[in-house]
């Protein structure tokens, strides 16, 4: 890929994916605080596959899973931006290499 292609990747997409990683950081975040919330209350209760379950484990696993948008946006939002756009790239090249392999089926 040549430079001026990287700049004007670099350019065009960069603040697209710090404005995901926002979205998926401050959305993620609300989205955390009912889980937190159940985790805290012992007398709290989680239907899982339709029967309410108060352990522990459950409501620990619940919070590991939605804790995964706020993580994948804090890393979005606070990667440096050499390291980004780098990302950016890669995920470029990636992606076109993709799409030429659908398009040779």
């Amino acid at each position: 890929m040549s430079d001026a292609i990287e700049t004007e990747i670099k350019s065009k997409r960069f603040r697209w994916w710090r404005f995901g990683g926002w979205w998926f950081l401050i959305l993620g975040s609300i989205m955390l605080i009912h889980p937190l919330a159940v985790l805290f209350d012992p007398d709290a209760t989680m239907n899982v596959n339709g029967v309410p379950r108060k352990e522990l484990s459950v409501k620990i696993a619940t919070v590991a899973f939605v804790s995964i948008g706020p993580l994948l946006g804090a890393l979005i939002v606070f990667t440096p931006k050499k390291k980004l756009a780098g990302l950016m790239v890669a995920f470029e090249k990636w992606s076109s290499a993709w799409v030429a392999r659908q398009l040779q089926k």
